[in-house]
């Protein structure tokens, strides 16, 4: 017997031992992830750079090495051979008898999870290798990332088992750790549907000339909007819960909100097939799902919806030197109080600035589409009075969307120039109705806030090209070393000549302000 137990002791010992060798894997691996998201966001933080020129090659290459040391932490490792097998005696025991022993079971939770967050920290590795690769690399770094997710999701879900079949459980104090691997279930859940997004966006743009170029993109959304819909099914069940709980009304605030990615991915994909129709619902659901955050944000900067629920825009009639100064005190007074209202979780929870961003120029895209179709037919089809209504009734709301979205990332950063460009076009387009009567004081304001937005996207272009210059010249004073260094970079065909970028830029903003200046002519001629 003494034999015995020294016997268990040891074996006990040694899984001990493992597990926390495991765990200290896991955690380096995280380390280097975090070092080199770090090293990658010093070079795009707060919405990327202002020119949306690419980021530094010599960090980025610094923060993919990081990555591959993580990597190489969590592959072909004979620790996690062994939870592997634990893995795959699980996914047998699957529909064993209910009378197996609960208490083994709870015994395995801690492998289970061990396993779980072994494969989640790989996957998050595969994810970033996946963002700054390109082409097949890139694919195959996606497809690995989903392989261990839903290898995570499955030691997930048995986890959540053992709680499930003992009674006993639900009624302690374990319901909290069941919330929480439900939480960490639909997280997962969630990078899953995001890399799904990011393998259609790949045949959308690198690998747009795959012979299944489009079968494959059609397929990977597939599966995202059906992890989508299960997602919405389960924030619904969680957020009732939590109502219960707190035995709040049903006006609460909903706690759990699904990320907006798979919808809209859906969009850009309809969009890129010509079927601007389909992809407006898609879009519109995307928006709704940041709806709360947006406008708030929005609020700070004088974006926000009014009581009547019209867009607030900026106050033209002041000079940029006042409403810049008046903009800020306001921000700060504005700040203190969002800090004590219920959407300050809307805001913390949306989405980053490039998906808004994203999500602004698809709604204008389609906005300018519905005009196009509007009067396509009005020219046709002159009696389809009803049609058309419905048609300018969905570009307006596409265009207000685009302002509050746009207003929430000038809240963010208000150095970035395509933000003021974007809101340029958006209140241009607003100015434009198909039914003049009794507008024209709404589209004079529209237009001065297009106006507005797009002498500002212009001053800061013309000092964005007036430092290039000056970096340039710099640059040819240093000798003849950097002069042919930079030389070379301007004959590679895959870099762009930041200047040259910036004076195409300039040009389309000054076209852009005298299509405002003749419409507002136009007006005042009528």
């Amino acid at each position: 017997q003494q034999q015995q137990q020294q016997q268990q002791q040891q074996q006990s010992q040694g899984l001990n031992s493992n597990e926390e060798i495991v765990t200290n894997i896991i955690m380096l691996s995280r380390i280097f992830c975090k070092i080199g998201e770090i090293k990658v966001s010093l070079n795009n933080n707060g919405g990327g750079n202002n020119l949306g020129m690419n980021i530094g090659m010599g960090a980025v290459d610094n923060g993919y090495n990081d990555f591959q040391n993580g990597l190489q932490l969590l592959s072909n490792n004979e620790y996690e051979q062994q939870y592997l097998s634990l893995g795959n005696d699980a996914d047998t025991n699957k529909n064993t008898d209910t009378n197996t022993d609960t208490n083994t079971m709870v015994m395995d939770v801690n492998k289970f999870m061990n396993m779980a967050q072994w494969k989640e920290a790989r996957a998050n590795l595969f994810l970033y290798m996946g963002q700054m690769s390109s082409e097949k690399d890139a694919l195959q770094c996606f497809t690995n990332a989903i392989s261990d997710l839903k290898d995570c999701i499955t030691l997930l879900e048995q986890s959540i088992l053992p709680h499930i079949k003992s009674p006993q459980q639900q009624q302690s104090s374990q319901n909290n750790d069941i919330q929480e691997l439900e939480m960490t279930l639909m997280e997962t859940k969630k990078q899953l549907c995001g890399a799904y997004c990011s393998i259609a966006e790949l045949y959308i743009t690198d690998l747009c000339y795959e012979p299944n170029a489009e079968q494959e993109c059609e397929r990977a959304l597939t599966l995202a909007l059906e992890l989508d819909k299960v997602q919405q099914e389960a924030a619904a069940k969680v957020n009732a819960k939590a109502a219960r709980a707190a035995n709040v009304n049903a006006n609460v605030t909903v706690t759990v909100t699904v990320a907006p990615d798979a919808v809209q991915a859906m969009a850009n994909l309809r969009l890129c097939q010509n079927r601007f129709m389909e992809a407006i619902p898609f879009i519109l659901d995307a928006y709704s799902r940041m709806k709360v955050g947006c406008e708030a944000m929005a609020d700070l900067v004088g974006l926000g919806r009014d009581e009547d629920g019209n867009d607030g825009g900026m106050a033209t009639t002041m000079t940029a030197t006042t409403m810049s100064t008046n903009h800020k005190n306001s921000k700060k007074e504005i700040v203190a109080k969002e800090l004590k209202d219920d959407v300050l979780e809307a805001t913390n929870s949306l989405p980053g600035f490039e998906f808004r961003c994203q999500t602004a120029k698809i709604l204008l895209e389609c906005a300018a589409n519905l005009q196009q179709s509007a009067t396509a037919t009005q020219e046709v089809l002159g009696q389809e009075e009803l049609n058309i209504e419905k048609k300018e009734e969905q570009r307006m709301f596409c265009i207000e969307a685009a302002i509050q979205t746009l207003g929430s990332l000038m809240a963010e950063n208000d150095e970035v120039i395509e933000t003021w460009y974007l809101l340029g076009c958006a209140f241009q387009s607003k100015s434009i109705s198909s039914s003049n009567a009794n507008s024209n004081a709404k589209s004079a304001d529209d237009c001065d806030a297009s106006r507005h937005y797009f002498e500002n996207a212009l001053q800061m272009l013309l000092r964005t090209k007036e430092q290039l210059e000056q970096e340039q010249q710099f640059s040819f004073q240093q000798g003849p070393t950097d002069m042919m260094k930079m030389d070379n970079d301007e004959g590679d065909g895959d870099t762009c000549n930041p200047i040259a970028d910036i004076v195409h830029k300039i040009e389309d903003v000054k076209a852009k302000l005298a299509e405002v200046e003749q419409s507002t002519s136009t007006r005042m001629d009528e």
